[in-house]
């Protein structure tokens, strides 16, 4: 739809190339998404509703979002909203320091459910203890000899390097050739600091193999237009044991999710900004970044704020312009109370 809209004719791209259209679509954007006016939340269709369940350890729990979730922005638990702190507030000087504090812990009998940002981390499931060999499990046939590199120590604390055959210079991490029906590391690896794997047709999933029991758990998944493993994980605090809506041990977490930029690449992809006219007028204003003359830059501003003008009308529309999501208790947390006569 966007290609037939004629989103790459500013800059002289024709319908008939297809990936020239996906660049210049993907470069529209990632600028918008990023653009300092954007709202908190992202532009029309930016957000989404995720619920993760996960089990109380001494009333605490980490959970980690896809690839496609840049960052949280408002969570409940149990339905109930919580605060969800950024990954400094730990270390304000007069504030409450790293969370938790492993002393003490009431368990099942929190005094204040908080969620903190926590550093990214490139599994969605959490490494083993011990060291562990690696599969790789393709799901397309069409991938196999594609490659895919681990990274990470080996058994004896020492990052594992490889020779780049294009440089021909110590690399990070094990290269390994997808094959049927998985492909095995030759490392052991007593942790994961990043995956890279070539574009793929079908998902990629990763297990560990315990080296002394031949036991199997899964680790990750890869997504067939995922390149670089990197996922957003937070850690809430003082959770119950569980919710009452849910089975025992199994508290829930629903999250209101701000979308990442992901890019397209075939004319069937759906667009991160569901808003032609914006994009057009986006890829207008790189047209006139590329210029060197005396009216250029007013013709870039220009445009880039026609976009920015249409993707705030875009939300008018749907979201509407006084339908806030701002409550204010009039009497604080006193309610207002029937008095006798």
């Amino acid at each position: 739809m966007a290609i037939d809209s004629g989103v790459g004719q500013p800059v002289g791209v024709c319908k008939q190339d297809l990936a020239e259209n996906a660049a210049i679509v993907n470069l529209a954007e990632e600028q918008l998404m990023i653009d300092p006016l954007a709202p908190d939340e992202g532009w029309f269709g930016g957000w989404a509703k995720m619920v993760f369940n996960v089990t109380s350890t001494l009333g605490s729990s980490f959970f980690v979002t896809p690839f496609n979730i840049a960052r949280v922005i408002v969570l409940d638990v149990c339905k109930t909203p919580i605060p969800l702190r950024n990954g400094f507030y730990e270390y304000l000087e007069f504030g409450i320091g790293l969370q938790p504090k492993g002393c003490n812990p009431q368990v099942c009998q929190p005094t204040t459910i908080q969620a903190f940002e926590r550093d990214s981390v490139s599994t969605l499931a959490d490494f083993p203890p011990t060291p562990q060999y690696l599969r790789f499990f393709p799901t397309d046939n069409s991938d196999l000899g594609r490659r895919i590199v681990p990274q990470g120590n080996d058994q004896n604390g020492i990052p594992i390097t490889n020779l780049d055959i294009d440089t021909q210079t110590t690399a990070l991490g094990e290269v390994i050739f997808l094959q049927a029906p998985f492909s095995a590391s030759i490392n052991q690896f007593s942790n994961i600091t990043g995956i890279l794997k070539e574009i793929t047709l079908g998902r990629v999933k990763v297990f560990t193999v315990d080296p002394n029991t031949g036991d199997s758990v899964y680790l990750t998944t890869m997504e067939p237009n995922e390149t670089t493993a990197s996922y957003r994980r937070y850690f809430v605090n003082g959770l119950p044991c569980n919710c009452c809506s849910t089975p025992g041990g199994i508290v829930q977490i629903t999250a209101q999710c701000k979308l990442d930029w992901i890019p397209v690449a075939a004319p069937s992809d759906y667009l991160n900004i569901p808003n032609i006219p914006a994009l057009i007028q986006e890829v207008q204003s790189m047209r006139y970044a590329k210029m060197d003359s005396a009216s250029a830059a007013a013709l870039e501003s220009k445009h880039h704020a026609k976009a920015i003008a249409l993707l705030n009308g875009q939300l008018d529309v749907y979201q509407g312009k006084i339908n806030t999501a701002i409550r204010v208790p009039l009497f604080g947390s006193d309610k207002l109370k029937p008095m006798p006569i």
